[in-house]
Protein backbone atom coordinates (compact mmCIF):
# COMPACT_ATOMS: atom_id res chain seq x y z
CA UNK A 1 0.00 0.00 0.00
CA UNK A 2 1.01 3.36 -1.02
CA UNK A 3 1.29 6.62 1.26
CA UNK A 4 1.50 10.19 0.78
CA UNK A 5 2.49 12.37 3.57
CA UNK A 6 3.41 15.72 3.95
CA UNK A 7 5.35 17.43 6.49
CA UNK A 8 7.46 14.25 7.97
CA UNK A 9 10.58 16.39 9.13
CA UNK A 10 9.75 16.06 12.90
CA UNK A 11 6.67 15.27 15.52
CA UNK A 12 3.74 13.89 14.24
CA UNK A 13 4.43 13.29 10.43
CA UNK A 14 7.76 11.80 11.41
CA UNK A 15 5.61 9.45 13.66
CA UNK A 16 3.59 8.42 11.30
CA UNK A 17 5.93 7.73 8.71
CA UNK A 18 7.85 5.65 10.97
CA UNK A 19 4.42 3.62 11.55
CA UNK A 20 3.53 3.32 8.45
CA UNK A 21 7.12 1.83 7.64
CA UNK A 22 7.00 -0.52 10.37
CA UNK A 23 3.26 -1.22 8.78
CA UNK A 24 4.99 -2.14 5.37
CA UNK A 25 3.42 1.23 3.78
CA UNK A 26 5.66 2.78 0.59
CA UNK A 27 5.96 6.33 1.85
CA UNK A 28 6.10 9.13 -0.40
CA UNK A 29 6.78 11.92 1.27
CA UNK A 30 7.57 16.03 0.95
CA UNK A 31 8.86 18.21 3.88
CA UNK A 32 11.42 20.52 4.15
CA UNK A 33 14.08 18.14 5.84
CA UNK A 34 14.13 14.06 5.79
CA UNK A 35 14.85 13.32 9.39
CA UNK A 36 18.37 11.13 9.19
CA UNK A 37 16.18 8.04 10.34
CA UNK A 38 14.15 8.04 7.58
CA UNK A 39 16.82 8.37 4.80
CA UNK A 40 16.94 5.73 2.24
CA UNK A 41 13.70 4.64 3.54
CA UNK A 42 10.91 6.51 2.20
CA UNK A 43 10.35 8.36 -1.64
CA UNK A 44 11.39 11.80 -0.70
CA UNK A 45 11.19 15.39 -2.60
CA UNK A 46 12.28 18.47 -0.40
CA UNK A 47 10.07 21.40 -0.57
CA UNK A 48 8.92 24.61 1.26
CA UNK A 49 4.88 24.18 1.14
CA UNK A 50 5.21 28.02 1.71
CA UNK A 51 5.81 28.20 -1.79
CA UNK A 52 2.59 27.69 -3.15
CA UNK A 53 3.43 28.33 -6.54
CA UNK A 54 6.21 25.73 -6.89
CA UNK A 55 3.48 22.72 -4.85
CA UNK A 56 1.91 21.02 -7.25
CA UNK A 57 5.42 20.74 -9.41
CA UNK A 58 6.83 19.34 -5.94
CA UNK A 59 3.77 16.71 -5.64
CA UNK A 60 4.03 16.16 -9.12
CA UNK A 61 7.85 15.26 -9.35
CA UNK A 62 7.56 12.71 -6.58
CA UNK A 63 4.45 10.97 -7.36
CA UNK A 64 5.29 10.42 -11.10
CA UNK A 65 4.13 6.91 -12.18
CA UNK A 66 1.85 6.24 -8.65
CA UNK A 67 -1.38 5.13 -10.02
CA UNK A 68 -3.25 5.14 -6.57
CA UNK A 69 -2.60 5.89 -3.24
CA UNK A 70 -4.03 4.02 -0.59
CA UNK A 71 -3.63 6.62 2.14
CA UNK A 72 -3.12 10.95 2.22
CA UNK A 73 -2.33 12.64 5.71
CA UNK A 74 -1.83 16.37 4.74
CA UNK A 75 0.55 17.12 7.82
CA UNK A 76 2.30 20.26 6.54
CA UNK A 77 1.31 23.07 8.65
CA UNK A 78 2.21 26.92 8.08
CA UNK A 79 1.83 29.29 10.48
CA UNK A 80 -0.42 32.45 10.33
CA UNK A 81 -3.67 33.14 9.15
CA UNK A 82 -5.45 32.90 5.55
CA UNK A 83 -6.41 36.69 5.92
CA UNK A 84 -2.77 37.26 6.94
CA UNK A 85 -1.75 36.51 2.70
CA UNK A 86 -1.75 40.42 1.67
CA UNK A 87 -2.85 39.29 -1.97
CA UNK A 88 -6.49 38.24 -2.43
CA UNK A 89 -5.12 36.41 -5.48
CA UNK A 90 -2.45 34.59 -3.77
CA UNK A 91 -5.38 33.23 -1.20
CA UNK A 92 -7.98 32.58 -4.26
CA UNK A 93 -4.89 30.49 -6.25
CA UNK A 94 -3.96 28.78 -2.30
CA UNK A 95 -7.83 27.54 -2.52
CA UNK A 96 -8.13 26.51 -6.56
CA UNK A 97 -5.49 24.37 -5.99
CA UNK A 98 -6.10 22.83 -2.98
CA UNK A 99 -9.93 22.02 -4.32
CA UNK A 100 -8.46 21.24 -8.06
CA UNK A 101 -6.08 18.78 -5.86
CA UNK A 102 -8.57 17.09 -3.95
CA UNK A 103 -11.00 16.29 -7.10
CA UNK A 104 -8.69 14.41 -9.33
CA UNK A 105 -7.27 12.93 -5.56
CA UNK A 106 -7.49 8.92 -6.01
CA UNK A 107 -6.86 8.20 -2.59
CA UNK A 108 -8.72 5.74 -0.53
CA UNK A 109 -8.44 7.76 2.39
CA UNK A 110 -7.09 11.73 2.92
CA UNK A 111 -6.29 13.07 6.19
CA UNK A 112 -5.81 17.03 6.75
CA UNK A 113 -5.17 17.96 10.38
CA UNK A 114 -6.12 20.64 11.41
CA UNK A 115 -5.31 23.09 14.37
CA UNK A 116 -5.71 26.83 15.88
CA UNK A 117 -2.40 27.25 14.15
CA UNK A 118 -4.05 26.13 10.75
CA UNK A 119 -3.77 28.44 7.51
CA UNK A 120 -7.26 27.13 6.26
CA UNK A 121 -9.82 25.60 8.56
CA UNK A 122 -11.43 23.24 6.23
CA UNK A 123 -14.44 21.48 7.39
CA UNK A 124 -16.62 18.78 6.33
CA UNK A 125 -19.22 20.90 4.94
CA UNK A 126 -17.29 22.32 2.58
CA UNK A 127 -15.34 19.09 1.08
CA UNK A 128 -18.45 17.30 0.70
CA UNK A 129 -19.26 18.23 -2.85
CA UNK A 130 -15.21 16.96 -3.55
CA UNK A 131 -15.75 13.51 -1.68
CA UNK A 132 -15.80 10.37 -3.82
CA UNK A 133 -18.20 8.07 -3.36
CA UNK A 134 -15.55 5.47 -2.26
CA UNK A 135 -12.59 7.85 -0.66
CA UNK A 136 -12.81 8.52 2.83
CA UNK A 137 -12.07 12.43 4.16
CA UNK A 138 -11.03 13.12 7.80
CA UNK A 139 -10.22 15.89 9.60
CA UNK A 140 -8.27 15.85 13.00
CA UNK A 141 -7.87 18.88 14.64
CA UNK A 142 -6.60 17.71 18.49
CA UNK A 143 -8.86 18.60 21.75
CA UNK A 144 -12.09 19.20 21.88
CA UNK A 145 -13.35 18.13 18.12
CA UNK A 146 -14.24 14.67 16.85
CA UNK A 147 -12.27 13.47 14.18
CA UNK A 148 -14.72 11.99 11.41
CA UNK A 149 -13.99 8.50 10.84
CA UNK A 150 -10.36 8.35 12.15
CA UNK A 151 -11.48 6.86 15.37
CA UNK A 152 -12.88 3.81 13.13
CA UNK A 153 -9.22 3.32 11.14
CA UNK A 154 -6.97 0.64 12.08
CA UNK A 155 -4.15 2.86 11.06
CA UNK A 156 -4.62 4.89 14.29
CA UNK A 157 -5.18 2.50 16.68
CA UNK A 158 -3.40 2.18 19.97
Amino acid sequence: MKLFITGIGSGLGKALAEEALKRGYEVYAISRHLPEELKGKVKFVPADLSQIERIYMHISKLLQGVKKLSLVILNAGILGKMKDMKDAKHRKMLYQKMVEYMKNDRAQHTILTLSKFGLMQITRQRTRPLRQPTAFHSFVQPRRMRSGTVGRWRFFAA
